[in-house]
């Protein structure tokens, strides 16, 4: 068997070797107010070198074949360069890094999978600037956490054959499972769910919401109202604005009693001792034990949005063994059972996934009452065993195989090389 061509990843401080410092386009000096960077480490490089999946090189600029790639944590208009003061990510790209790009040697990579922020000026916007800077379109790669990437580009692009690689992934699947296989975490089992439900009053919700998102202030907004809060495991920090009106959105006026909805804030669990990084990797297992339900809230909810992003919060019930409804994007359900996952719609309406956003949100609530009300939870729960392993072991071995982002990046990059 013929051995595979190595995957040459370019950074600019190539010489030191540190995970941590694979970095490329440093010479934007420009931060956020938080701190971060512009151009980020790369969520799907460090993926394909922690597991290996193919022979992969760490390079300077090369003359054969090699990948520059950078990770973007943010928000298009905080680096898409459309901004005031903004520069474009070609200008802090090296004249001989783009020169390899013309010649055909090098392949850019923009991984945004952390994220799923869209905005439809991308797409004419990433051509322009190509254009500009008389690079190839196809040198660029576009991998998103937003999974209508692919076909919001096709409709854009039609037949035009000149096009960039626009990847949509869910890649915090592996995230959360590693947690479990490299033991930085522990597995629920379904027995001991049995153990502690059949023996512990039991709650019905957990509903763990940690940005004060304007989706997720409404959602606390109708929870409180409606009085579940007596009924499970919530948090919500405080809203962030100050007035009721600010919250108005996609043409329904916020009609909540601001003041009585805002009085007890912070509410909950608190997620503000430690840093962000640990309680994105933390399972939640206590809360899952605690409760029937998890009902997930999303990092995006709205139609507006334009956008279909699954992250770690999806995948955090179906790794403690729990059922759960999303309250994020429409389609996620969906989006799911593409990836081999199953849900509830045996035990309970969601046709929700496929609602408009406020007809969703009404649904939800409507779904959350209609659990609330039922008398045979354990039952209910027992019942569900075989989905909730399925979900267990089909996440599981998505451990030990790349994430569909990074094995099309692969694969693109054999492709435009021409490479075994």
């Amino acid at each position: 068997m013929a051995k595979k061509t190595s995957l040459n990843f370019f950074y600019e401080n190539c010489c030191n070797i540190d995970f941590e410092d694979m970095l490329n386009l440093q010479s934007c000096k420009t931060t956020l107010p938080n701190g971060m960077p512009i151009y980020d480490t790369c969520a799907s490089v460090e993926e394909m070198r922690e597991f290996n999946y193919a022979s992969l090189k760490d390079c300077y600029i090369r003359d054969d074949h090699y990948l520059i790639f950078s990770g973007l944590r943010i928000n298009p208009d905080d680096w898409a360069g459309w901004g005031e003061d903004q520069q474009p990510f070609i200008k802090y790209l090296s004249d001989a890094n783009k020169q390899k790009m013309r010649e055909g040697k090098a392949l850019l990579l923009l991984d945004q999978t952390l994220e799923g922020y869209h905005d439809e000026r991308l797409w004419p916007w990433f051509h322009k600037v190509m254009e500009e800077e008389n690079l190839p379109i196809e040198s660029l790669i576009y991998n998103t956490g937003n999974l209508l990437a692919p076909k919001q580009y096709e409709n854009y692009i039609g037949n035009n054959k000149n096009k960039m690689k626009v990847i949509g992934s869910a890649s915090f699947s592996k995230a959360v499972i590693s947690q479990i296989a490299n033991g930085a975490d522990y597995a629920i089992k379904i027995q001991d769910h049995y153990d502690y439900k059949g023996n512990n009053e039991t709650l019905t919700f957990n509903v763990l919401q940690k940005r004060p998102r304007f989706h997720r202030c409404w959602f606390f907004s109708a929870l409180k109202t409606e009085q579940f809060l007596t009924e499970g495991i919530f948090s919500m920090q405080q809203f962030g604005v100050d007035l009721p009106e600010d919250l108005d959105k996609d043409g329904r006026k916020y009609e909540y009693d601001f003041n009585f909805i805002t009085s007890d804030l912070p509410h909950g669990p608190s997620n503000q001792e430690r840093d962000d990084l640990y309680y994105i990797r933390r399972l939640n297992n206590d809360v899952c034990l605690k409760t029937f339900v998890t009902v997930v809230s999303e990092a995006s909810f709205f139609d507006s949005d334009d956008t279909l992003f699954i992250s770690e919060k999806t995948f955090k019930p179906i790794a403690s063994r729990h059922p759960f409804i999303i309250f994020g994007n429409r389609g996620s359900l969906k989006a799911l059972k593409e990836m081999g996952f199953k849900t509830f719609d045996d035990f309970w309406d969601e046709s929700y996934d496929d609602l408009p956003t406020w007809e969703r949100f009404d649904a939800i609530i409507k779904l959350m009452h209609d659990i609330n009300k039922r008398e045979d939870k354990l039952q209910m729960f027992r019942e569900m065993e075989d989905i909730l392993e399925h979900n267990f072991y089909t996440l599981m071995r998505m451990y030990y195989s790349p994430s569909s982002g990074c094995q099309e990046i692969m694969d693109y990059y054999r492709e435009y090389f021409n490479v075994a």
